[in-house]
């Protein structure tokens, strides 16, 4: 059995959920995700001049005559959405990471499967539930669903040899594809 304390840093939160993305969004899949952010970032980018357009027109002005002022507009408008978008993802990612930053938790990883407690709570994933392992950059990632168990490589080394201990993670998860 592994057991050590869970606690995650936010870049570990971080690289966990995009791995977890690429195993939920592969292949096809993953190029119908990547063609909708494209269509998201480029209406956000074309939003504010909009926004500017129909704000000018409604004053009375007409936007190619004041063209410095639309733009001028249009910039500010564009720069309130993006810190509008970048302070939600950070509460996003704040939410995230304060599940497992109490302190408290607890994660066991052995040839059943993974748990995690925290003294009220218990969760347990057979390793016949785990969807897909995920190998990204310094962490092994479990896929159940939609949600993900990241496991950094800096937490198994509180407890061995993490090359031994990714191998045989790695071993118990293929073994149940059997």
């Amino acid at each position: 059995m592994i057991e050590f304390g869970y606690r995650l840093t936010k870049a570990e939160v971080k690289t966990g959920g995009q791995a977890v993305s690429r195993s939920i969004y592969s292949g096809g899949a993953r190029i119908g995700w990547i063609a909708q952010q494209a269509s998201v970032s480029v209406g956000i980018g074309v939003l504010p001049f909009l926004a500017g357009y129909f704000i000018i027109t409604a004053a009375g002005a007409t936007p190619e005559a004041n063209a410095r002022e639309w733009l001028l507009l249009s910039l500010v408008i564009g720069g309130i959405l993006v810190v509008l978008i970048q302070r939600n993802e950070r509460r996003r990612l704040a939410v995230t990471t304060k599940v497992v930053d109490d302190g408290a938790w607890r994660m066991a990883i052995d040839s059943q499967g993974l748990s995690m407690t925290n003294g009220r709570s218990k969760a347990f994933n057979a390793w016949a539930d785990c969807d897909d392992l995920v190998e990204a950059k310094r962490m092994i990632v479990l896929r159940v669903g939609a949600v993900g168990y990241a496991i950094p490589d800096r937490l198994l080394a509180q407890v061995g040899d993490v090359a031994d201990l990714r191998r045989q993670i790695v071993s118990w998860y293929a073994a149940s594809r059997t």
